[in-house]
């Protein structure tokens, strides 16, 4: 069985135009804002990687800090890579369905919207579960700390 596609009619107001092509220009700005964040964040995890190779090891002490650092923040800035490629792509789409009035590109640009807000969902979800996983943690710590003073 075939399986249609519903059609639904909407009409775009001209307030509503406006409120789209506004929209499109604080998410351009918002993505390269991003972007330039992205390879910020790239320089400082090298910069921290490459600090960390020229301390000599102390007693007791590694390169582990420096690496730590860089691991962190070009995790980071290669996680916020996906938001920036999605708003972009958003607002890019969504300036050639307001100039062009097609239906279907503005279907696409809100696809890459739901794929904005889907990354964000996921990783607020995942945050909450960082967040939980180390209170139980300091938790434990603090109960196998306080059975131990005695």
């Amino acid at each position: 069985m075939e399986q249609s596609e519903q059609v639904y009619r909407l009409e775009i107001s001209d307030q509503s135009y406006y409120h789209l092509a506004t929209i499109r220009k604080w998410a351009f700005f918002l993505a390269i804002m991003t972007f330039i964040g992205c390879g910020m964040m790239l320089l400082f995890g090298l910069f921290f990687g490459f600090l960390g190779s020229l301390v000599p090891e102390a007693e007791g002490l590694s390169q582990l800090p420096g690496a730590l650092m860089m691991a962190i923040y070009c995790g980071m800035g290669v996680a916020y890579f996906f938001p920036a490629y999605f708003l972009l792509n958003f607002a890019s789409r969504l300036k050639t369905a307001l100039n062009t009035h097609n239906s279907d590109v503005l279907t696409d640009a809100l696809k890459y919207l739901k794929y904005e807000f889907t990354f964000f969902g996921v990783a607020a979800i995942v945050g909450i579960c960082f967040t939980l996983l180390a209170i139980v943690f300091a938790v434990g710590v603090g109960i196998f700390a306080g059975m131990n003073a005695n």
